[in-house]
């Protein structure tokens, strides 16, 4: 995939097709939903937080090509110190490397300290402007509010 054809792809609008999954626990809320846009390419968002510890939580949006998730951006709290991975400590987005039309590795490497978000809701938010997103309201009603139900 080129550089252009990755921000055509963000920049086509998605839409919320079904709630994949949810589950709720003492250790990690999740909720996982399938979209769609107009050339009907599936995508895939996850939105995830600790239980034990609000800022630590991850919003990630993958496009599915010839049957394989590929990450387009994942919107991440704080994960805690680490010596190797000095981004954990502060709020940040992973973007991916591109190299030769393809993408370097699986992962997301570039890293992006965020200032638009603090909280899971506000990163679901900007994962929704950013990467046109439409109906998350649909299943997140008090999105808005800065508020989300982990409850489906």
């Amino acid at each position: 995939m080129t550089i252009q054809e990755e921000a055509a792809i963000i920049a086509s609008p998605k839409r919320v097709v079904k709630e994949i999954s949810g589950s709720v626990n003492g250790a990690e809320l999740r909720r996982s939903f399938s979209l769609k846009d107009d050339h009907n390419r599936e995508y895939r968002l996850f939105v995830r937080r600790s239980g034990a510890f609000p800022e630590n939580f991850s919003v990630g949006i993958d496009v599915v090509l010839d049957n394989e998730d590929l990450p387009l951006r994942r919107y991440n709290g704080r994960h805690g110190p680490n010596e190797q991975l000095s981004h954990h400590e502060s709020f940040h987005s992973h973007n991916p490397t591109w190299r030769d039309d393809r993408r370097v590795g699986k992962g997301l490497r570039q890293i992006v300290e965020e200032q638009d978000y603090a909280t899971v809701e506000e990163a679901l938010t900007v994962a929704c402007q950013r990467c046109t997103i439409e109906g998350m309201e649909d299943f997140f009603p008090h999105l808005g509010q800065n508020e989300l139900h982990f409850e489906s």
